[in-house]
């Protein structure tokens, strides 16, 4: 149902986080279970409401980014490493 959706969507709940959160996005362009654009649209949410965030997007990446593990690692551990 749409309405679940919307609850449970994070693009319609953003004004629902802490100021102070700290957000990777990392989203892949041929996912095809989600759109890479819904990422794209997150993070400007996120900026309008001056939550730090970071949208990486990974060319070839489907939905896990197993294609392209090693980057997805290495940007999660980074974050982690700075917010953490």
């Amino acid at each position: 149902r749409q309405a679940d959706k919307i609850k449970r969507s994070i693009l319609f709940n953003t004004d629902k986080l802490p100021k102070d959160s700290n957000i990777l996005i990392l989203h892949g362009k041929q996912d095809d279970r989600v759109n890479y654009k819904d990422s794209e649209e997150l993070s400007k949410e996120l900026e309008a409401l001056n939550i730090n965030n970071k949208l990486q997007l990974f060319e070839n990446g489907t939905h896990t980014l197993i294609e392209d593990r090693k980057k997805r690692d290495e940007a999660i551990a980074s974050w982690l490493n700075q917010y953490i």
